[in-house]
């Protein structure tokens, strides 16, 4: 249990609402800043917060002028475990696939391959790094 990230989250969540009551709203400020100001330094210098989505959205952009669908391809599982698979697509050509617990988490798996492919396309990758399928773009 001690690293579930929902325990984390909600210990975190606690000692902060003891630090408010114990000393008050500026000293939480303090506590927070203290403590998450490294990551949040590290997550703006290295464009952590970017995530796959919103890079692939923005190679799409700049390359084509297309902003990628994202098209639910299967559903599988029984309803309280269902597992989505996701294309991300120009137009009509898919550019990644993905699966995950939830459409997000999916849609974001797919983004991640289709950057993949990208970094392929653009020399940034070897080939053995990236999944090429027949349904591949042939031209970018």
């Amino acid at each position: 249990g001690r690293d579930r990230t929902a325990t984390l989250c909600a210990t975190f969540e606690a000692v902060i609402g003891a630090v408010y009551l114990d000393a008050g709203l500026e000293a939480v400020r303090t506590a927070v800043l203290t403590l998450v100001k490294p990551t949040l330094i590290h997550i703006i210098e290295e464009s952590l917060h970017k995530d796959a989505r919103s890079e692939f959205q923005m190679w799409a952009q700049a390359q084509f002028n297309i902003t990628p669908r994202y098209q639910v391809v299967g559903v599988d599982g029984p309803d309280h475990a269902r597992e989505f698979t996701i294309e991300a697509r120009l137009d009509q050509q898919v550019w990644g696939h993905g699966r995950g617990r939830s459409k997000q988490s999916a849609a974001h798996a797919a983004a991640a391959e289709a950057l993949k492919l990208v970094a392929f396309i653009e020399g940034n990758l070897p080939p053995d790094q990236t999944r090429i399928t027949a349904e591949t773009p042939s031209h970018a």
